[in-house]
């Protein structure tokens, strides 16, 4: 998890404190009338109408106004109301959580100012509103980013209750349940003008090791959901192996029902030219055949360490284990090819010690030597077919690749493409500098494209990948540069949902995950799940929520077993939004989904029967995170599984 701030998917501020928030704030805010006509018709119509027009500059300026007022330390003597439905509660949960910070407020007092982005019409008498808190203090300037809600009441525009409500969350106070003139309030969305950026592989979470199939599709080693996928030309996608599961499963069967996991470690993809395919699995210690039936099988071979892995013509295998790379024959044979020496491990050429020999990438070139990436300290060595070590660079590698010429393509941390070839590592492509057609971001920075797997055609053109949260790029993509440098990205045009376990597939039986139901309400929920199962929660269930609630991993890897299948989508949505994983959180409150801060939006979407069957936990900060959601259980067949998040 990240330190400091941080934007979790729903645009709710994510960071330690709140330094600056005066008690003055909670004082402002005071009571309110009723809620516009139109937008009561609105709702009670489910929302289905279509939204209001822009919002003027006048009604604008008296948005910027309230948000201001409510969210600045700066006193003010207008006795006016800038809050809907404030009430006493509510003032009492932002005393609460301003009088923590206060007491640890630095001298001179910081101060607090609330500074307005983009504003959208969400319903007629509702807006959608991206601001930001600006805490001015001592050293510095913290500013963090909210998505949150205007709501005009008795013809003036108000700061929305739950706006007011979630941001004393943040501050780690519990909100109470809603008034009923709140429920007019739409969802948490990414804000507004700091969505993710256009992402042009919208099919795929978090690729990373990539190959060449011999029929010429581009595999693809998605970690975000251990899945190993294949791109055709035209940008369809299928999936070769993994059902989206974590795991190691399915030995005998077709590797589509099969579990992978490609947790620990590099995952790496090798390809025999009949289609065979083998993949490192850290995890497991183990390494999977994919036959070119469709079968999965595991090597009997226990590889402690293992991390990445290349195929010689001849049929064996070269693995990345520990301090030492391994050869296994076609039979099964394990030997030592290369090893650190000595009690430190470390890697010795002629009489000069290169330091501790870790290896996590190999490949082998044309003329049989090995390459292999050692990553601390990071470089590049070069051994000879019989184990020798030749030659060794100083490299921070991301994926090594053999091309058709023999010549080894390396993947480089630092956003560029080097070439390995007669002893000598030069400088291929410059990713900082180069454009590429289609990636809307290019140039140095976050747009940067770090290449997290790289592959070599037949052609010489060569297939790239970089995803959101690698550290350089707000982008996940794929893109190919053609031997004359020319650089586009190459689209998915499968969407996401396509590629994931169908209705009743392996692990995923239909009485625990069946189809999720739509929404009844537009721009409430995507989906809602299906009544099929539901119960109320009994004292077992409700204990069993609790406890997921303190460890539920909401990525990829596990959260497609934990979740209801129609909060899936959202699963993607968070990855999309901020890399976002729930860790290790501390349960702030447990009670009935009724009274929580985001029922009626809820039972707008999908009933008050969901409701009545779910329990929501709220998570606040822990040492582990920042974030603060709100999280749905839903029980089925005394089963708690989850639905819906919020940060």
């Amino acid at each position: 998890m990240r330190s400091g701030r941080t934007q979790g998917p729903g645009g709710g501020a994510c960071r330690a404190s709140v330094p600056g928030m005066r008690a003055a704030l909670a004082r402002r805010l005071l009571a309110t009338a009723g809620l516009a006509a139109a937008a009561t018709a609105w709702w009670a119509a489910g929302g289905r109408a279509a939204a209001a027009a822009p919002v003027p500059r006048a009604e604008r300026a008296q948005i910027e106004d309230a948000f201001e007022r409510v969210f600045s330390s700066t006193p003010t003597s207008a006795p006016e109301r800038f809050v809907q439905s404030g009430s006493a509660a509510l003032e009492a949960a932002l005393q609460s959580a301003i009088t923590s910070i206060v007491q640890s407020d630095a001298s001179p007092p910081p101060r607090l100012d609330a500074a307005v982005g983009a504003i959208a019409p969400f319903a007629p008498g509702v807006a959608r509103v991206r601001f930001d808190l600006v805490d001015r203090y001592r050293g510095g300037v913290l500013r963090t980013p909210f998505t949150g809600a205007a709501v005009e009441v008795g013809g003036r525009w108000t700061v929305g209750w739950a706006t007011a409500c979630f941001v004393a969350e943040t501050n780690d106070a519990t909100c109470p349940t809603p008034p009923p003139d709140a429920a007019i309030l739409p969802l948490p969305s990414t804000p507004l003008d700091r969505a993710p950026a256009h992402t042009p592989a919208l099919g795929l979470i978090f690729p990373g090791a990539l190959a060449i199939a011999p029929d010429g599709d581009l595999l693809i080693a998605d970690s975000g959901r251990d899945q190993l996928l294949a791109r055709s030309p035209t940008g369809a996608l299928r999936v070769v192996a993994g059902t989206g599961a974590t795991g190691h499963s399915g030995d005998g069967g077709p590797a589509i029902a099969a579990t992978l996991d490609f947790r620990y470690g590099p995952v790496t993809i090798a390809v025999a030219p009949d289609g065979t395919l083998y993949l490192s699995q850290p995890a497991a210690q183990r390494i999977r055949v994919i036959e070119p039936d469709g079968t999965i099988s595991t090597l009997p071979a226990h590889l402690p360490g293992l991390a990445g892995l290349a195929l010689a013509p001849s049929g064996t295998l070269f693995a990345a284990v520990g301090n030492a790379i391994d050869e296994i024959t076609p039979s099964g044979a394990v030997s030592t090819f290369a090893a650190g020496r000595g009690r430190r491990h470390q890697l010795w050429i002629g009489d000069r010690d290169h330091g501790y020999f870790a290896p996590e990438l190999v490949a082998l070139d044309g003329m049989g030597d090995v390459y292999a990436f050692s990553s601390s300290p990071k470089y590049l060595v070069e051994f000879s077919p019989s184990g020798t070590p030749l030659r060794a660079w100083t490299s921070y590698d991301t994926a090594l690749a053999t091309a058709p010429d023999g010549s080894i393509v390396v993947g480089d941390h630092g956003a560029g493409l080097d070439r390995v070839a007669g002893g000598r590592l030069t400088s291929l492509v410059n990713l900082l500098k180069l454009p590429i057609d289609g990636y809307p971001s290019g140039g140095a920075g976050s747009g940067a494209f770090q290449p997290d797997g790289v592959a070599v055609a037949a052609d010489g053109t060569i297939d790239i990948d970089t995803a959101l949260g690698n550290g350089w790029t707000t982008e996940t993509a794929i893109a190919a540069v053609a031997p004359d440098g020319h650089a586009q990205i190459l689209p998915i045009t499968t969407p996401l949902l396509d590629t994931l376990p169908a209705l009743g597939a392996a692990g995923f039986p239909t009485s625990r995950y069946p189809a999720p139901a739509p929404a009844r309400a537009a721009g409430a929920l995507a989906a809602c799940p299906s009544s099929a199962g539901l119960e109320r929660f009994d004292a077992a269930a409700r204990a069993q929520a609790i406890a997921a609630a303190r460890t539920i991993d909401v990525s990829f890897h596990t959260g497609l077993l934990d979740s209801d299948r129609a909060w899936w989508p959202g699963l993607y949505g968070d990855r999309l939004a901020a890399d976002y994983q729930i860790g290790r959180h501390a349960v702030g409150s447990v009670g009935p989904a009724t009274g929580d801060l985001y029922a009626p939006a809820v039972r707008r979407a999908c009933g008050a029967a969901l409701l009545a069957r779910s329990l929501a936990v709220v998570i606040h900060r822990s040492a582990y995170s920042f974030q603060v959601s709100h999280l749905y259980f839903v029980d089925r067949d005394g089963r708690a599984l989850l639905y819906w998040q919020h940060t």
